[in-house]
């Protein structure tokens, strides 16, 4: 096996394959087993990162037009909402009786809300 082929597998830019775990074993008499379970492991492991990045993502999306919407200063200087995003994103849902941004703009008790809150500020 070429260096630059051994380097690419620690960085974890390449794969192994059977091919490579069967090198492997023989070249270090580790069961190619071993390597097969150790490549799936890190493949489940690698997308589970990106799942929680892209629901991560999601759910700042999902705060930023809540924020258009809900006066969510007033309900953190009540202490509703923890460091949990999603958690907060839920206690909306819950306050509102809304499961999505569309329905919470939908809702009535969102543009009463906006309407008082306008009124305070002037």
């Amino acid at each position: 096996m070429q260096p630059t082929m051994l380097n690419e597998i620690i960085k974890g830019k390449r794969a192994i394959t059977p091919e490579i775990a069967l090198l492997l074993e023989k070249a270090l008499e580790i069961q190619a087993d071993y390597w097969m379970r150790f490549q799936s492991q890190f493949d489940l492991d690698y997308i589970r990162i990106n799942e929680k990045h892209i629901l991560k993502t999601q759910q700042i999306e999902t705060w930023k037009l809540i924020k258009q919407f809900v006066p969510v200063s007033i309900f953190a200087k009540l202490g509703v909402f923890s460091h949990s995003l999603g958690d907060n994103i839920s206690k909306i849902w819950e306050v509102y009786d809304v499961n999505s941004i569309d329905l919470l703009a939908e809702s009535d008790s969102v543009h009463k809300n906006l309407a008082f809150y306008k009124k305070s500020e002037k």
